[in-house]
């Protein structure tokens, strides 16, 4: 979350943190993070268990070098789709992303227990997985064929 120190919170972003602010009980210190900062994530991807092909062998990798491709394909994907059907690319997406997820959310399984570690100097306090969006898993993991119908629309 490192981001959040030197990033402002965008105004897309204000009722989803501010959400997360009201339904949660603990976070961890305020010196421990920019409360006014960018929120992180957006949204998250398994990765976990990836099974990749070099050569002829086959291996189980894990990481975000394979969520953060599987994401950016949905969204190539979707790209493609709408200019197969004479519409623009999407370019900036992350404001359209927001208020989709926080009308409905079929867009995403929304992903509603779990933790990160905090500090030490804070018992370990981290931030916890809420309803809607959070700074563990943002707003989940994306359902492409929602995605796609609602990106397609516009």
């Amino acid at each position: 979350m490192v981001f959040q120190l030197f990033f402002q919170r965008q105004e897309w972003q204000n009722e989803a943190i501010d959400n997360y602010y009201e339904v949660v009980s603990r976070i961890p210190k305020l010196s421990k993070f920019n409360d006014y900062g960018r929120g992180y994530p957006d949204i998250s991807a398994q990765s976990a268990s990836y099974i990749i092909c070099m050569g002829s062998e086959y291996w189980s990798v894990s990481g975000t070098s394979c969520s953060c491709p599987s994401v950016a394909g949905m969204f190539a994907l979707i790209n493609d789709i709408r200019l197969q059907n004479g519409k623009p690319t999407l370019g900036w997406i992350l404001p359209v992303l927001y208020n989709l997820m926080q009308q409905d959310t079929k867009y995403v399984n929304d992903i509603v227990d779990g933790t990160n570690e905090g500090c030490s100097d804070d018992n370990n306090l981290g931030f916890s997985a809420s309803v809607s969006w959070d700074p563990v898993t943002g707003f989940g993991t994306p359902k492409f064929p929602y995605l796609l119908e609602a990106l397609l629309e516009l």
